[in-house]
């Protein structure tokens, strides 16, 4: 009876001890801080737990040497690609842009000799002379527009485009020329000419001086013709003030049809 009893008594207490295990733990105070000693810190809070971002698609694709399976993001690496493409691409077309001369601003190709010539550097006289006829009007159609005259060896040393191209006439052209009592060894003389943007502000750059040359010229007229005139009409007391006026007046009109010739 007694030993009933004891082994109820054990069975109440393991139960008992197995209830109290699964409850909440409670946490502990903090010890009191003894005297002189600094307080123990409260415990960091513990931060929530958060969901992980869900990871872009995997794919699997063959190692860095083609010898085994690696893992790589695949839309990292697309946009690395192109990225990296796009780059190359831009930096080429400003190479290019960069690297290729500007376009000529004035161009004239296929200006041809006017008549045929016996040797081939009085047919390129000629070509250059009609070439500056047009060279002349082509510049006047500017904005704004240049008014000059460029020398038969500044359009042969700095606008002249390649060779000159002999042209010879033909059979029909020989015979006609020879049925005019003319030697029929001639040619014409074909060349190109170009323009670019620095010699056009060269020109521009020359017609100002020119135009400041002629206006300094103008005054430097009016201004002698004006101090002539009034020595010589003191000189003369007078008697000859209207022929002085006139001659005064056709100097200054002679050196500015002169100067703007």
């Amino acid at each position: 009876m007694k030993l009933t009893k004891a082994v109820g008594l054990l069975v109440a207490v393991l139960a008992f001890g197995l209830v109290g295990c699964q409850g909440d733990a409670k946490p502990r105070p903090p010890k009191p801080a003894k005297k002189g000693e600094a307080p123990n810190p409260p415990a960091p809070p513990v931060p929530p737990e958060t969901p992980e971002s869900p990871a872009g698609p995997i794919v699997i694709v063959a190692g860095p040497n083609g010898d085994g399976p690696g893992v790589r993001n695949l839309p990292a690496i697309m946009k690395k690609v192109e990225d990296k493409i796009a780059f190359e691409k831009l930096a080429a077309e400003r190479f290019a842009a960069k690297g290729s001369p500007p376009p000529p601003t004035v161009r004239l190709p296929g200006i041809r000799s006017k008549d045929p010539h016996r040797t081939k550097e009085l047919a390129l006289a000629d070509a250059l002379n009609v070439a500056r006829i047009e060279l002349m009007k082509q510049l006047e159609q500017l904005d704004p527009p240049i008014h000059t005259r460029p020398s038969m060896v500044t359009m042969r040393t700095n606008y002249l485009k390649g060779e000159p191209r002999e042209i010879l006439p033909s059979e029909e052209e020989k015979s006609v020329i020879r049925a005019n009592n003319l030697n029929a060894n001639v040619r014409w003389v074909e060349i190109d000419l170009e323009l670019s943007e620095d010699h056009v502000q060269k020109l521009r750059s020359a017609e100002r001086v020119t135009d400041a040359f002629r206006i300094a010229a103008l005054a430097f007229a009016l201004v002698a013709a004006l101090y002539g005139f009034l020595r010589l009409d003191q000189w003369t007391k007078g008697y000859l003030t209207l022929w002085l006026g006139l001659g005064a007046g056709a100097a200054v009109v002679v050196v500015g049809l002169l100067v703007l010739a």
